[in-house]
Parts: structure tokens; sequence; C-alpha cells
């Protein structure tokens, strides 16, 4: 019996290695990197969205300050595990096109890169935020049956995922200015081995609580809009229930 586990263990670790070569994808270092931010956005917006949802469904007609602070710091957490999945090294971790952006105009990453990861950053967040909306399909059907006349009104549950304009028009410009301006520049200094070197898990709680300040402290104006790829992916994921689809892309919510 010894001898029979011995050789199913090696047939059984040689049958693993054979597969792991087989599927070894060091060889494409851009594939890689690629897939990283794919999985890494769509795990953030699965978690980010499903804060939102959780404390707009639990609390109906009731807007606390408690609801701020979960969202907020889920949010967080939820940077930080996207980034635990997507950092394999320092062409990925980004999960955001504004942040592609940036690292490509000040070269940090190749200009190549910026179309590729950006769609896959986008397709993520469609595949997190479809994810989380079938999860919670049935309590988004009571929330909407409590609040809006009892039927399922597309235009008024995507308070639970989407932006949601408060003031302006150009309030709101100078608030997603100010807002992505102080997430991509400390960001930048985070990441920066010339100023702090700051360790790679370090760094993931740093970004993490700098997500969660924002978000507590700016978001009453406009939302959480400081990453276009999640606000998008939840549109498109939210157009497909809504017969005018064309109005999660243009339209504010009053």
């Amino acid at each position: 019996m010894p001898n029979n586990e011995s050789v199913y263990q090696i047939r059984y670790n040689a049958f693993i290695k054979q597969l792991t070569n087989h599927f070894d994808l060091t060889k494409w270092p851009f594939l890689c990197n690629c897939l990283s931010e794919f999985f890494g956005t769509t795990i953030f917006i699965l978690f980010g969205s499903g804060v939102m949802i959780q404390s707009g469904v639990s609390s109906i007609k009731n807007r606390t300050i408690e609801q701020f602070i979960s969202i907020s710091s889920g949010w967080g957490i939820a940077k930080i595990i996207g980034l635990l999945i997507s950092d394999i090294n320092d062409h990925s971790g980004l999960m955001d096109p504004t942040i592609t952006l940036i690292y490509c105009l000040i070269g940090k990453l190749p200009l190549r890169y910026l179309m590729p990861f950006s769609i896959i950053q986008l397709a993520g967040s469609i595949l997190g935020s479809s994810i989380i909306i079938c999860a919670y399909w049935e309590n988004i059907q009571i929330y909407a049956k409590h609040s809006s006349t009892e039927k399922l009104d597309m235009n008024f549950i995507g308070a639970l995922l989407l932006t949601m304009p408060n003031v302006s028009h150009q309030l709101c410009l100078v608030d997603y200015i100010l807002s992505n301006t102080l997430y991509t520049c400390v960001i930048l200094i985070i990441r920066d081995k010339n100023i702090y070197n700051i360790p790679n898990e370090l760094q993931l709680i740093y970004i993490g609580l700098l997500v969660t300040g924002i978000i507590g402290s700016l978001s009453l104006n406009i939302g959480i809009a400081i990453n276009p790829a999640r606000d998008l992916g939840v549109r498109i994921v939210l157009s497909l229930f809504e017969s005018s689809s064309l109005s999660y892309f243009i339209q504010f919510y009053d």
C-alpha cells in the first residue's frame, strides 16, 4: 500500500507539474499583466459595489453616517484585496484607467499598455458588477419595491451603484478634478521608491487607507467617482436591464 501511494503521489505530482508548465504564463508577461488587471479589478468592483448595495438595502429611506463609514471602509478594503491579486510587478496593480494614463504619461508604463489595460479594467468592472448584482438581485428587487411605487424602477436602483451628483455640473467637475488629483498624486508618492521606499505589502495598506479617506471625505458632491472603469462598468451592466439604456451614459440623477 505505501508503495502504491507513493506511485500515485509521483504520478499526481508529475501531472500537476505538466499542467503547470502547459499553462505557464510567465513566458508572456504582457498577458500576465492584463490578466492580473482583469481579475484585480473584478474583485475590487465586486467588494466595493457589494458594500454599496448592502448599505443601501439594509436601511431603506434612512441614510445615516454609518452608511458612509461602511461604504468608505468597504471600498478601501476592496482596493487592498484587488491589489493583492493584481500587483504582481511594476506594470500591474493599477485597476484604474486614470492611474494607467498617468503612469504612461510619466514613463512608468509603456504607452502601448494604455488601451489594453483600460479595456481590461473596464471588462473586470463589468464582470464584478454583474456578479454582485446577481448575488443581491432579490434584495435589489425588495429595495426597489419599497422605494419606488412598488415596482422595479431601474432608474431608481441605479442609486445603489452609480455616482450620484448632488450639486451643479461646474462644482461636480471641480470636485472630480480635486479628488482625482489627490488620489493620483498620493499614489505616485506611495509607490515612488526614491521618496519613502515603502515596502510593497505596506503600499497596499496605505493605498487602501487613501481610498477610504477620499471616499469618506470627498464623496458627498458626486459620489465615488475616482475610478472611470468602476462607474462606467456598472452603467453598462445596468443598461442591460433598462430599455432606455443610453440614459445611464449621459444623464445625471436627481
